[in-house]
C-alpha cells in the first residue's frame, strides 16, 4: 500500500501523463482538430483508463486516511480537555489553599450567607458548560436561592480555546452593568456560537446598554482584569477548568477551603457544602 506522500506523487505524475496525451500542434500549441486513429491509439486509451482507475483508487484511500486522522485529532483533543478539566482526579490529593480573596468578584447569593463557592471557569470549556447546566442549577435551587451560600465566578480562559477570552471579556463587561449572571447563562447556553455576534445579541436580549458594552469590550482595563483573574488562579493552583473552592466566608475571604477538581456530580458538592454549613 502506498504512503500518503507516494499517493500524492503518483496522482501528480498521472495528471502529467494525461497532459502529455493532449493533441498539440507541431509548435506546441493546442488544437481541437479531430485526427484519424493512428497506430497504438488503442494501447494509449487503455493506458489512460488504467491511470484513471488507479487515480480514483488512490484518492479514495487518501480520503480514508484523512478521515482516520481527523478522528485521531478529535480523540486527542478530548483527552487534552479531559486532563485540563481534572476528570478522574476526584480521589487525588487536593492542594492546600489557606484562603481566597473575594473582593470585586461577580457573586450571586444573599449577603447574610457565610459559606461560599469560588468557581474558576472557561466559557468554551465543555466541562464548564456541563457543570453549569447539570450541577450549578441544582446548587442554585438548593443552596443559593434560599440564602445558604454565595457563589463566586472567576475567569480562567484556557489558551487552546480561541473564543474563551472574548467570552470572558463579554461577561466582565456585563458585570459592569449588573448583568453578569444573565450573560453567563447566555454564553454557556450557546458555547458553539461564541463570538462578537452572540455577545452583542445577548447584551441586547438581557437589557444592556449597547454603547457602554462596546466601549467596555475595547477597554484595556477589562483585559487587565481578566489577566489578573487568570494569574490569581495560577497562584492558588488552578491549571484546568472548571475548578472549585468551597469554604467559609470571613471578612471578605474564603477560608477553611475544600478544593473540588473538574465537573463532579451534584452529590459531591452537596456533601462538601453541607459539611461547611454544619460547622457554623
Amino acid at each position: 500500500m502506498l504512503s500518503g506522500i507516494q499517493r500524492f506523487c503518483f496522482i501528480a505524475l498521472a495528471f502529467a501523463a494525461f497532459g502529455s496525451t493532449a493533441c498539440k500542434q507541431s509548435d506546441g500549441s493546442s488544437t481541437n482538430e479531430v485526427k484519424k486513429p493512428a497506430h497504438g491509439t488503442e494501447d494509449a486509451r487503455q493506458s489512460q483508463e488504467w491511470i484513471a482507475q488507479e487515480v480514483l483508487l488512490q484518492l479514495k484511500e487518501m480520503r480514508a486516511d484523512i478521515s482516520s486522522m481527523k478522528a485521531e485529532v478529535t480523540k486527542l483533543r478530548e483527552q487534552v480537555e479531559g486532563l485540563s478539566a481534572g476528570v478522574g482526579n476526584e480521589g487525588a490529593a487536593a492542594p492546600s489553599v489557606a484562603s481566597l480573596d473575594l473582593k470585586d468578584v461577580p457573586v450571586i447569593g444573599k449577603s447574610a450567607a457565610n459559606v461560599g463557592i469560588v468557581e474558576f471557569s472557561d466559557f468554551e470549556c465543555p466541562y464548564c458548560g456541563r457543570h453549569n447546566k447539570q450541577v450549578f442549577t441544582e446548587i442554585k435551587r438548593e443552596f443559593i436561592d434560599n440564602g445558604k451560600i454565595k457563589y463566586y465566578s472567576r475567569q480562567y480562559p484556557l489558551p487552546f480555546h480561541s473564543s474563551a477570552r472574548g467570552a470572558a471579556i463579554a461577561a466582565l463587561c456585563a458585570d459592569k452593568q449588573g448583568k453578569y449572571w444573565e450573560m453567563r447563562e447566555a454564553l454557556f447556553g450557546n458555547q458553539k456560537d461564541l463570538g462578537d455576534s452572540l455577545y452583542q445579541s445577548s447584551a441586547k436580549d438581557i437589557g444592556m446598554n449597547a454603547k457602554q458594552f462596546a466601549l467596555c469590550s475595547a477597554d484595556k482595563k477589562i483585559a487587565s482584569q481578566l489577566d489578573a483573574d487568570a494569574r490569581y488562579g495560577d497562584s492558588v493552583g488552578v491549571s484546568g477548568t472548571p475548578k472549585f473552592f468551597v469554604g467559609k466566608i470571613v471578612k471578605g475571604e474564603l477560608t477553611n477551603v475544600t478544593v473540588i477538581d473538574g465537573a463532579q456530580p451534584y452529590q459531591r458538592f452537596a456533601a462538601v457544602i453541607n459539611s461547611k454549613l454544619s460547622s457554623n
